[in-house]
């Protein structure tokens, strides 16, 4: 349970299989192996704790979506998952027209889509609530922009392995020169 929420074995196991078929989706040929079941199984729980947390979060908050939003969304700025039904196998291009005539067609059931839409705007509303007095400060971004784009340089000297000769032994003089000169790599 997450501060008293319980988490259900079905909604685990539910989560888990749903990550394991997209997993296996992007590598079909592949067998996945226990490190990717691992990863899969340490996903789905972290989901759902992350996903309890936002609820109680958006439930404090009292972040509602009112149907004429969710009305909106659908007609502007459909989310990507949504218009992903609406993809022409053989062009792979979205077909709006599809698209708006299932949205007006009384026949088609929306109810799940539009919940799963509901909780997206409304996890939305809460990363705004959360961002919208953030501020980086100028230098922290620069220096990730360093960080990002920053470009080291290099400075050798090419020779010829055949140019090298291997008969060479320094004196036993020369290589106290040479340790006495660099006590500094010798610590």
């Amino acid at each position: 349970s997450v501060n008293g929420n319980k988490i259900y074995a079905q909604e685990y196991d539910q989560f888990y299989r749903q990550l394991l078929a997209q997993m296996r989706q992007q590598s079909p040929t592949r067998n996945l192996n226990p490190n990717q079941y691992a990863t899969a199984q340490q996903r789905a729980w972290d989901g759902l704790v992350r996903s309890r947390i936002m609820d109680e979060a958006m439930d404090d908050l009292k972040i509602q979506v009112t149907d004429s939003e969710v009305l909106a969304r659908f007609e502007t700025n459909p989310p990507p998952q949504v218009l992903a039904n609406f993809r022409n196998p053989e062009t792979g291009q979205i077909d709006m027209d599809a698209y708006f005539a299932a949205l007006q067609n009384p026949d088609v059931d929306w109810s799940g889509i539009e919940n799963f839409v509901r909780n997206l705007m409304r996890s939305e509303k809460l990363q705004e609530v959360v961002t919208v007095d953030v501020t980086v400060p100028e230098a922290d971004v620069r220096q990730e922009y360093i960080n990002q784009t920053g470009q080291a340089s290099a400075e050798f000297v090419a020779v010829l392995y055949s140019d090298i000769k291997d008969d060479y032994a320094p004196s036993a003089e020369e290589i106290t020169a040479w340790y006495n000169s660099h006590p500094d790599d010798y610590q």
